[in-house]
């Protein structure tokens, strides 16, 4: 059986994974309701919004960035206890806003000193799996019925049972331990989350230095996203464990604020642009001649103009095909515009990248290939990238 964890769970998991001693988090939680910083998402989950602590006084900021899990059960249980009405029954925690406090710094400028922190990156999404549910806590009983709980991290994805029973007593002044094995899983004390895997890359212009990372979102940021999205994440950086002498960092994405937010439209605005669509001839043709008008048309430029003007405003999901991001590849004689025409269209689009061979390497203007059971394929399978 699966549950959402609660504020008691995640305030344990806490104390397991970061455990404070002399912080008064009655006075922490007040200090950030004092300050509006606690607010209800549209969805009723929490945010919490660090512009509005104008007096963040350093040690706010340690605990955000060093201890936001516990103060993330902390807040959870103070707004079940006071504000209940105006969240959901079971809301997570979402991070928003702007502080001085927090810079925002490139993928390429994450480094060991930011492990354990909460961090604000800019990125752009590579890829983006499929949601599942993770495991975090399992429960085990051992022969004398002890239950042991072993939380687990999030980047795990095998569950073990512990080598023995971690139960202590005290007895006759003295403490006990059973140490008793083997274990039986008791599968309906689990807590299992439903999160999404997505692959984040450096915004970069040449490919030889970009770095990528894996990492993942919970159930208010799901299916927020899609590939080649410029965003601003915020996110706790957790070593990952592997075999090899060197670990990894995996992302724990706590918010996300879209870059490529596209265009706010009046009413009135969209009425003037549909009386124009339907006095137009062909918009498509008359939208293409927008496209760099100080390039000359020759052969070709019409046809090419169009297919950039595609590119720009993105393909549309139906009922038979999802084509959201359409490509242009042009090719041309020296001299013919291709690059002003490209560099147009990346000048005016947020989504777009620029490839030149001149500035990229020959592995980045081709394609790779990679596995995706990374990012929990049901099926090993291969994706092609370029």
């Amino acid at each position: 059986m699966r549950k959402a964890p609660d504020a008691s769970n995640l305030v344990a998991y806490a104390q397991t994974k970061d455990a404070i001693e002399g912080y008064n988090w009655k006075k922490i939680v007040d200090k950030f309701e004092e300050e509006n910083a606690i607010k209800p998402s549209e969805d009723g989950n929490v945010v919490i919004d660090v512009s509005m602590m104008s007096d963040y006084e350093e040690m706010y900021v340690d605990i955000l960035q060093d201890r936001s899990y516990r103060l993330f059960g902390e807040i959870l249980k103070f707004v079940r206890e006071n504000r209940e009405d105006e969240f959901n029954e079971d809301p997570y925690v979402v991070i928003d806003g702007e502080h001085e406090f927090f810079e925002t710094i490139g993928l390429g400028e994450l480094n060991s000193s930011h492990t354990g922190k909460v961090v604000k990156l800019e990125v752009q999404v590579q890829d983006v799996a499929e949601p599942h549910h993770r495991t975090i806590r399992t429960c085990w009983k051992c022969q004398k019925e002890h239950r042991t709980y072993e939380w687990h991290s999030r980047y795990e994805d095998t569950v073990e049972s512990p080598d023995f029973c971690s139960h202590t007593w005290e007895e006759d002044g003295e403490t006990k331990r059973c140490g008793c094995s083997p274990f039986a899983r008791e599968e309906v004390e689990d807590v299992s989350i439903e999160v999404q895997q997505i692959v984040f890359s450096e915004i970069a212009k040449d490919d030889r230095n970009s770095r990528s990372l894996i990492g993942e979102v919970d159930t208010p940021l799901l299916e927020k996203v899609d590939k080649r999205d410029k965003i601003d994440v915020w996110a706790k950086v957790i070593e990952q464990k592997t075999d090899n002498a060197a670990n990894k960092q995996y992302l724990h994405v706590l918010g996300v604020e879209q870059k490529n937010k596209g265009v706010d439209l009046t009413d009135e605005r969209v009425e003037q642009l549909e009386d124009w669509v339907g006095d137009t001839e062909d918009p498509v043709e008359e939208l293409a001649k927008s496209v760099k008008p100080g390039v000359v048309a020759d052969k070709g430029h019409d046809e090419a103009r169009k297919s950039i003007l595609c590119s720009i405003v993105r393909g549309m999901s139906n009922e038979t095909d999802d084509r959201k991001t359409i490509h242009t590849l042009l090719y041309g004689l020296p001299g013919s515009a291709k690059s002003k025409l490209m560099e147009f269209a990346e000048e005016i689009s947020e989504i777009s990248e620029f490839a030149d061979a001149s500035e990229a390497s020959g592995p980045g203007l081709t394609a790779s290939v990679e596995r995706t059971d990374k990012l929990h394929s049901d099926s090993t399978e291969w994706m092609v990238t370029g």
